[in-house]
C-alpha cells in the first residue's frame, strides 16, 4: 500500500469514529474520543513522524505530512472537547 492510501485510511478511520459518536452526549463524545480517537491519531502522528524524512519536500505527499505535522495542535484540539461537534 502506497503512503498516500495508508495516510487516507489513517484520516478515514478517525471520520468513521466521529460518524459513529454523531447524536451522542458531550460528555459521552468526549470519553469515546479519548478511548478510541486519541490512539488512532497518536498511530497517526507516529506515521507522520517516521515518514516526514522519506518524502521529498515539494512532493504532494511530503507536503501533506508536512502540513499536518505543523497544523497537529489545531488538528487534534477536538479530542479534549467533547462540546466540539463532529
Amino acid at each position: 500500500m502506497g503512503m498516500a492510501q495508508t495516510a487516507l485510511r489513517k484520516f478515514a478511520r478517525l471520520y468513521a469514529l466521529e460518524k459513529q459518536f454523531k447524536g451522542l452526549t458531550i460528555e459521552q463524545r468526549y470519553l469515546l474520543r479519548l478511548k478510541k480517537s486519541k490512539p488512532l491519531l497518536e498511530d497517526l502522528k507516529q506515521w507522520c513522524d517516521n515518514n516526514l524524512t522519506k518524502t521529498a519536500k515539494d512532493s504532494a505527499i511530503g507536503k501533506a505530512i508536512r502540513y499536518t505535522i505543523n497544523q497537529w495542535d489545531s488538528l487534534t484540539r477536538y479530542i479534549d472537547d467533547g462540546n466540539i461537534p463532529n
